[in-house]
């Protein structure tokens, strides 16, 4: 017997200050994603494996697991789809879930609580990524307590015809790297190198709360009054219009403490590429590289991708369509050997 677990990817869309019972709440909007996902398969094994694509992360987890809890029985993993570096997706911490995951399952599997798994990663706890392992959902979260449960959950339509759908973009690392990355303020020599491209994510992420405290007090009005209700009401375009304003308020309360725009000239052509194909709302993730819009159903969904081949080429990055998903973690268990014998992998 083997399982296969699939996990989210996350998205950070805005900050939302928000006045509750009397006390101020630093918060974050957040979705999470169906792709890009990680996908992962186990067993139970004689020794401890990992393969597939970013294994070397998966790896430095594994083996801080299991100096920390000793598993009576070894696993081997293969990874079949990780999410990219630095596309503000919960690369990192997603991934370590999973493999957290899969350990655990075949040690104690009644066990396997997403938050205590969370815990042991050894990072601190990450609001974001627990919250979109546990369910998912469109989510506000309360970025100065992460083990709160969402202040706000939602589970928008994901059928074909009126989904909040999704187009994501994730620019290639390489490409966006040789253009300017920088803030336009910054001189040259300030421009990312590799080293800050591996931790870009944890270290914006960790400066969302210094960030929300100096958001203007209008978000938080402009959230329950306007955003919110449009999301209960499945009125897409109201919510995009309501997020679009956030994103500014945002971004003025990012720049404020230091923490500038990923975006480049070529990325700002997308999006505006992007909201003339009808995109209720669309930008970049607050925590990396990756690009998004919403659009209402598969169908707007397929037009938006077919007009940005205009602006997006294969060299410039990897284009697809998503939604929210609401699901969490899952694992399903697999009767058999994950690798039967006789493929060409064994053979190999």
């Amino acid at each position: 017997m083997y399982i296969e677990i699939g996990v989210p990817a996350t998205l950070p869309l805005a900050l939302v200050k928000l006045n509750r019972d009397g006390q101020e709440r630093y918060c974050l909007l957040a979705a999470t994603l169906a792709h890009p996902p990680v996908h992962l398969r186990a067993q139970a094994a004689d020794r401890f494996t990992i393969t597939g694509p970013r294994a070397d992360v998966a790896g430095h987890y594994a083996q801080h697991l299991y100096d920390l809890t000793q598993p009576a029985t070894l696993t081997e993993i293969e990874i079949e789809y990780a999410i990219p570096l630095a596309m503000g997706h919960g690369s990192e911490t997603m991934l370590g879930l999973a493999v957290a995951h899969a350990m655990k399952y075949f040690n104690t599997p009644a066990e396997s609580d997403v938050a205590a798994l969370a815990a042991q990663l050894g990072e601190g706890t990450d609001g974001l990524s627990l919250w979109a392992s546990q369910a998912g959902g469109l989510m506000l979260l309360d970025l100065a307590s992460p083990t709160t449960p969402p202040l706000y959950r939602a589970e928008p339509d994901n059928s074909e015809k009126s989904a909040w759908g999704l187009v994501s973009i994730l620019p290639r690392l390489d490409a966006s790297l040789a253009q300017d990355k920088r803030h336009a303020d910054e001189p040259e020599e300030n421009e990312l190198d590799e080293d800050e491209i591996q931790v870009l994510e944890r270290e914006r992420y960790a400066k969302l709360l210094t960030a929300a405290q100096s958001l203007d007090t209008d978000s938080g009005t402009l959230f329950t009054q306007q955003l919110w209700p449009a999301v209960e009401a499945d009125d897409l375009e109201s919510f995009g219009s309501s997020l679009s304003q956030l994103q500014q308020l945002t971004q003025e309360a990012m720049n404020a403490v230091g923490l500038p725009s990923l975006l480049n000239d070529h990325h700002r052509t997308t999006l505006n590429q992007m909201a003339e194909s009808g995109a209720v709302a669309c930008g970049q993730s607050l925590t990396g590289y990756g690009l998004f819009a919403f659009a209402r159903g598969a169908r707007a969904t397929i037009n938006m991708r077919l007009a940005l081949k205009d602006v997006v080429d294969y060299s410039d990055g990897v284009m697809d369509a998503t939604f929210i998903d609401s699901r969490g973690i899952r694992v399903v268990e697999r009767e058999g050997n994950m690798k039967p014998p006789g493929t060409l992998l064994d053979k190999l």
